[in-house]
Formats: C-alpha cells, structure tokens, sequence
C-alpha cells in the first residue's frame, strides 16, 4: 500500500468523523431538512467510512455494504419514518409543585405576591421535523372564562421589568427548569420544570381555590414562530401542592445540555437500521414490507400515552376529576396504545356494524390496576363511544340512591349508576332528583325534553346527543317527538 494511498484513506475516515460528529452535534437544524435531504446527509459518512475501509483493505465484504447501506438510509429516512412514525406531539405532567420562599406561604415576595405554578413535565416529538414549542395552560371556570398563562421564557425583552423577567432571573442559577421556547428535533424527549406566574386571580382568591373550581385546565402547545395550536391536552390537577423552596438549587441533571443528548436519537435509530440493512436484516425487512408484510401488534417501541392524552380520546366536559370523553375512530382508523388507571363506563353510540343503541359498560378493575391497549375500527362505519372516567374513591352503600326513578339500574358499583328509560310519544318521566354528578344521553331516535325544576330545558334531538346534571339537579324528561326513545341515565357517584 502507498503513502498516497494511506493519506488517501485516512482523509475519508478523517471526513466521515467530522460528518458524523456535526451530524449529532446539529439534530435540531438535521430534523429540519427534508427527509430526502437527511438521508443523503446521513449517508455522507457512512459512505466515506466504508470507501476509506475498502481503499486500506480492498476487501470485496467491504464493497458489498455498500448497497445495502444505501438501501437502508434511504429505506429508513423516505419509507420507515413517514409511515411508522407516530407523527404527534405528546406532554405528559409527572408532578407539580409551587414555589414558595421561607416566608411567604406558597407565593414568592418579590415586590408581589402571585402564586408560580411549576408542574414537572415530559415533552416528546414524535413528529418528522424539529419543533420549537411554547407551553401554555388555560383555565376555564364554571362561567366559561378563560385566563391563558405562558411559560416563563428564557429571553425576555430587554429593558423588561416584569415580573416574567424577575421570576426568570431569580430561577436562572436551578437548572432543573424550562424556559421557551422548547426546542426539539424529532424523537427527542425532554423533562423538566415549567414555571407559569398566575396573575390573573380574583382579590382574595388562592390558586388553589382557582384549581378546584376550574371546569377545565390544560396545557395548549403552540408553534413558537407562528402561534398555530398544536396540542391540547386536558390535566387532573391535586390541589394538595407540596411546597418548593426557592433556595434549593441544586439540580440533578443538566436540562439544557439534554437536548443535544437528546438529538442522538433521531440519528441512533437510523445508524442500527443501516447496519442491520448491511448484514441484510434491514434489506430483507425492507423488501418484505414493501411485498406487503404487516407490522406486529404489539407494544414494544411505540408510543404509549395516558387515556386523557390519547387525541381520539376527546375531552368534552370536566366537572372536578370527572371526565367526560367523546371516543371517535373513523373506518380503519386506530388509536395510540394508551393507559387507563381509574374506573371507566362507556356508553356505546354506534359500533362499527351499526348503532350502538346505548350499550353501557363497565370495567372497574382499572382503579385497581393499569391496562394498556389500543383501539381500532374495522368499518364500515364510525365507532363513538361516550366514556366516562372518574378518580375519586367512590361511595359505599345506597344513601345516594336517586328519588323519583321508576326503574333499577342496570349497573350499580361504588362508582357509577347507570338506568335505561323509556318514553312513549306525549309522555313525561316523574320529577327525579339525583345527587350525584349524572349524564343524561340519547340512546335511540326520537326528540326528548329535559327540563329542570326553573324550566331550562336541553333538547336532545340524536342518538348521541346528551346533557350533564349537576347532583341535587331536580329534573324530568319529556318525549316531544312522534316515536318511542331509550334514555341512558348514568351517574358518578363521589
């Protein structure tokens, strides 16, 4: 072998270094290439590794990987990502906290005194491209006011003397936090410690008092450049907050510095894939895939999210820790594989084959241990399902029985109630007063008046349609249509 050769040989290896090290030194500007792009880029050094291998050793192996390699990166980047990608973003609320000082009782003096809400989030991109996120938490009341709060961000306007910029300087030294925008490059996962300052509070009012009268709190996700929402995702929020010291400094680990870790996945993944594909595991997979072959069904490096997460799982009304979800999957259409940890009833609109008529279930044993699954709908028709799911404990015994009802219930456990009516055309159910939370839904075809004891009425005119009682609510149903209808009553009890 000549010098030239050598020199030669240790240029490339040399160039496929220095590529390889911007390549995962840059994940946030690599995820916001085309995807063709990317696989040419991450190709770069792969190739010139393997062609400085094969001008030192001449090896006919080492020229055989070069197609494969090939195959792989652009099989991974064009056909792999876009259609096994999970394409969402996701945020998760593993704790929350409020900050306080020795002296100021969960609130921070600084010249004011506002409560800084700092839940303890997890951030996943799960998307093809880089994100910059901005995070913001709405809190509607019972009159549907809205307040928006934003995170802290990490630069504020200079010449700023606010107090986003005085709460973002006294937390500047404690890593531990996230400041906006959040940068992520696709399939990074980031966690940490928003800070949300709440300064729209009524005189007198505590946060905490806020929380537990909030019809609905969320976290909003919204594109930092242009504003355009992106996520919305629902909260069960204690009120029982663990207070912070704003002294403690100390941190575990470096969230700033994460976010190159965190980039190495977006380049990791591929990197096996290509060295399958050289060995011939990537090629042969490859080929079957596109011969048709389905993916298994299970689990296992997919993504899992909370039920109250999951975006077929629609949130559509809130009363506490009560939740009320809207479940809709078109024909062939299936959810994310999603974790249900409290007890369910679901009541059934239509199935893939027809209506659902109403069908309630139920499935207790969740209070007493997780379950994941997924979901899907075959066709040819839509799957709704209205579920609803509750974290409180529960009532022992019958003291909260309804009075009024002609009926039993169907189905009675220490969480739900659930009776099923039916009223002929011109006629009018007994006045019924429940003291429990009760959802009210139309089971079958017909038109139904339900009036309240003051005279509002809601009127449910199709199967699906419902109406929400507060417990205490005095009310009976009339049949103002030419038909008979099936009612479904149910209630959580708490």
């Amino acid at each position: 072998m000549t010098t030239r050769t050598s020199i030669f040989a240790a240029i490339l290896l040399a160039s496929a270094g220095v590529c390889a090290y911007l390549l995962f030194s840059y994940g946030l500007w690599f995820g916001r290439q085309d995807l063709i792009v990317r696989a040419v880029l991450f190709l770069l050094p792969i190739l010139a590794a393997l062609s400085g291998v094969w001008v030192l050793l001449r090896a006919r192996i080492v020229a055989l990987l070069f197609i494969p390699a090939i195959l792989g990166g652009f099989g991974y980047f064009l056909h792999w990502m876009p259609r096994y990608s999970d394409s969402v973003l996701s945020i998760e609320m593993v704790e929350q906290r409020l900050i306080t000082d020795s002296s100021s009782n969960a609130l921070v003096e600084i010249g004011f005194a506002y409560p800084i809400f700092t839940p303890t989030v997890r951030l996943r991109n799960g998307e093809l491209f880089s994100r910059e996120i901005d995070v913001y938490l709405r809190m509607n009341d019972a009159e549907a006011r809205s307040t928006l709060y934003r995170a802290v961000r990490d630069e504020v306007p200079p010449g700023t003397l606010s107090v986003e910029a005085t709460v973002r300087g006294m937390l500047s030294d404690n890593e531990r936090y996230l400041f906006l925008p959040l940068r992520l490059a696709p399939g990074d996962e980031i966690t940490g410690r928003l800070v949300f300052v709440i300064t729209a509070l009524d005189e007198g009012v505590s946060f905490m008092d806020e929380l537990s009268r909030a019809n609905l709190a969320q976290f909003e996700l919204r594109d930092a450049g242009r504003g355009e929402l992106l996520l919305e995702v629902p909260l069960q929020i204690r009120t029982d907050f663990e207070p912070v010291s704003l002294l403690c400094k100390n941190a575990a680990i470096d969230l700033r510095q994460s976010d190159r870790i965190n980039h190495m996945t977006i380049l990791a993944k591929p990197a096996y894939m290509v060295c399958a594909a050289a060995l011939l595991a990537m090629f042969t997979g490859l080929v079957s895939d596109m011969a048709g072959a389905q993916p298994q069904q299970d689990f296992r490096g997919q993504k899992i999210v909370h039920l109250l997460q999951e975006p077929r799982h629609r949130t559509v009304f809130r009363d506490g820790d009560i939740y009320l979800l809207d479940v809709q999957l078109n024909p062939g259409d299936s959810s994310f594989a999603h974790i249900h940890d409290a007890p369910l009833m679901t009541t059934s609109i239509s199935a893939a084959n027809g209506p659902g008529n109403g069908r309630v279930g139920v499935n207790i044993d969740y209070a007493e241990r997780n379950y994941t699954h997924a979901i899907s709908n075959a066709g040819p028709g839509l799957l709704r399902i209205l579920a609803l799911t509750t974290y409180h404990a529960g009532v022992e015994g019958d003291e909260d029985a309804p009075e009024g009802m002609t009926v039993e219930p169907e189905i009675e456990n220490r969480w739900f109630r659930s009776f099923r009516v039916t009223v002929e055309p011109g006629e009018e159910t007994p006045l019924q007063t429940h003291h429990q939370p009760t959802f009210v839904i139309m089971a079958t075809p017909g038109k139904a008046h339900v009036s309240r004891e003051d005279g509002i009425t809601a009127e449910l005119r199709a199967i699906g349609d419902w109406t929400w009682r507060e417990e205490g609510s005095s009310f009976l149903i009339r049949n103002t249509g030419a038909v008979a209808f099936d009612l479904v009553i149910n209630e959580v009890r708490r």
